[in-house]
């Protein structure tokens, strides 16, 4: 007798496996990195979080999404500005 049972619900990981999938290309490109303490890598972060609107997000970037706007069209441009402004205060 074949007793059917149901699957077993699982959490959707959807953003993770994107984000996942997104270093592995960048990594590929670039042979691997040593480490992800280098600048390199902080710019995808960066990227990731402040520059690439996200589908799942609805176009928003999750900094966008969780109220951290930035407000000119060139958010490099910006986010390098607002670093440096940052910078000289640490100094």
């Amino acid at each position: 007798m074949n007793i059917l049972r149901p699957r077993k619900q699982h959490a959707n990981n959807n953003r993770i496996e994107r984000l996942n999938g997104t270093l592995r290309k960048r990594v590929k490109v670039h042979h691997g990195w040593k480490t992800v303490k280098t600048q390199l890598a902080e710019g995808q972060r960066i990227q990731y979080n402040f520059v690439k609107p996200h589908m799942a997000l609805e176009g928003k970037t999750p900094a966008q999404a969780v109220g951290l706007t930035l407000e000119n069209k060139n958010k490099w441009l910006t986010l390098i500005r607002n670093a440096k402004l940052h910078t000289k205060v640490l100094e």
